[in-house]
């Protein structure tokens, strides 16, 4: 595996994850213990995305995520949601998303979370 493209390696293994999952899903067997993987897996496959510049491919992977992840993790990948659309330049979804970040991180008492969430919304909308 040395020499190996990374992105391409860790695609290939998150993959296989969202594949495992969706097909326990399809065939409604027992997905329920992979789904936190397959969550983090999606999420890191929209990062993949991210850096191979695919923006619309990375902000697919990253709602596959948020719709099965965990309070927290829900709160984390609307964040980077967020941090995509600013790195892009789509301030007013990042703003979106950075506000529906901090609402989520408020609902679940993480106020470690809401501060990091603020932080990046003062920081995209200014003083």
């Amino acid at each position: 595996m040395q020499g190996s493209d990374w992105l391409t390696v860790a695609q290939q293994e998150f993959t296989w994850v969202t594949t495992q999952y969706e097909t326990r899903v399809q065939n409604k067997a027992d997905y329920q213990g992979i789904e936190m993987f397959a969550s983090q897996a999606y999420a890191r496959l929209g990062y993949v995305a991210y850096q191979r510049n695919n923006k619309d491919v990375a902000i697919s992977f990253i709602q596959k995520a948020i719709m099965i992840s965990s309070p927290f993790y829900k709160g984390e990948y609307t964040a980077l949601l967020g941090d995509i659309y600013a790195a892009t330049g789509s301030k007013d979804q990042a703003i979106q998303e950075y506000q529906s970040a901090i609402a989520i991180a408020e609902a679940n008492g993480d106020a470690q979370s809401v501060q990091k969430y603020q932080q990046k919304l003062q920081a995209i909308s200014g003083p």
